[in-house]
């Protein structure tokens, strides 16, 4: 029984050193590029669509208006269109573009 134990115990801290050591050189991090949708009156907007153009992809601010997408799409889109209902589009170039963009009234 102790013996049983003692195998049990040493290949609980082999697997936990393996996931561990994968963990550490598995996954590359990913970095994100955060973009801020608000108002003329600086209040934030949730659910605003930002469109990366030639990607296909489209991302939504969550509910502190803010979206975070990948740097490597975000650097790939041809532009960037922000849409939201009773605000007029704006578009933005990766390169230029703010992390804050400002929407305005129709």
């Amino acid at each position: 029984m102790a013996e049983f134990c003692i195998i049990k115990t040493i290949l609980f801290i082999a697997t936990f050193l393996l996931t561990f050591q994968m963990n550490l050189n598995g996954a590359e991090k990913i970095q994100y590029r955060t973009i801020s949708v608000v108002d003329a009156k600086n209040e934030k907007i949730a659910g605003a669509a930002i469109e990366l153009v030639g990607t296909g992809k489209v991302f939504y601010t969550n509910l502190n208006g803010v979206c975070e997408i990948p740097e490597a799409l975000f650097f790939s889109a041809k532009s960037i269109t922000i849409n939201y209902i009773s605000y007029k589009t704006s578009v933005v170039l990766p390169q230029n573009s703010d992390t804050k963009v400002i929407l305005t009234s129709r």
